[in-house]
C-alpha cells in the first residue's frame, strides 16, 4: 500500500474483503 498511515491489519481486512 502507498499509505503507511494505516495498520497491515486494516489493509489485509480490505483486501480480504474487496478479493
Amino acid at each position: 500500500y502507498q499509505c503507511g498511515g494505516i495498520d497491515k491489519r486494516t489493509i489485509e481486512k480490505f483486501e480480504k474483503e474487496a478479493a
